[in-house]
């Protein structure tokens, strides 16, 4: 195979996070396995890596404690007068970051998602039992409240 001049990084960090050595990942890409690792080195996770990714809902409350506890009442005003929002907007990213790590943000959107679908699926059941009636051969009036559905085939007869 032909020696390739570049390496494909992306893939050789998918190879090798998917448990190839950089001899094999090297033979795949017609470079050495010196090339490899100097490619991806930077790009595989480390400890580091691992610790922060465990413990990023803490580290975002802790930046947000950080960031109260270093404010006074000076501080506050001084910043309210020249960039009013600012520091309203920091703290709100930071805590939906949190929450977002913690799950607590995904779980709301299920529970809307699923209420959502929940009173889709009587509209479509309602939907139905209308589009049925109709077929019927009979109409249907509403009522003034919009509830009081009457079947006005059924009173003429």
């Amino acid at each position: 195979m032909p020696r390739q001049s570049k390496v494909d990084k992306l893939r050789a960090a998918e190879l090798k996070q998917g448990g190839a050595t950089y001899s094999e990942i090297a033979k795949l890409q017609g470079v050495s396995p010196q090339a490899i690792h100097q490619s991806i080195k930077d790009l595989l996770p480390t400890d580091e890596t691992a610790t922060y990714k465990q413990h990023r809902p803490d580290i975002f409350a802790g930046l947000q404690s950080k960031v109260l506890l270093s404010l006074d009442e000076a501080d506050l005003n001084l910043l309210m007068s020249k960039q009013p929002g600012a520091m309203a907007l920091w703290f709100n990213s930071l805590y939906n970051a949190e929450r977002l790590e913690r799950g607590q943000s995904t779980a709301n959107v299920e529970s809307v998602v699923t209420s959502i679908q929940g009173e889709l699926n009587d509209l479509m059941a309602h939907r139905a039992q209308l589009a049925a009636k109709v077929e019927g051969g009979t109409s249907v009036i509403h009522g003034a409240d919009n509830d009081d559905c009457t079947d006005k085939g059924k009173q003429d007869k």
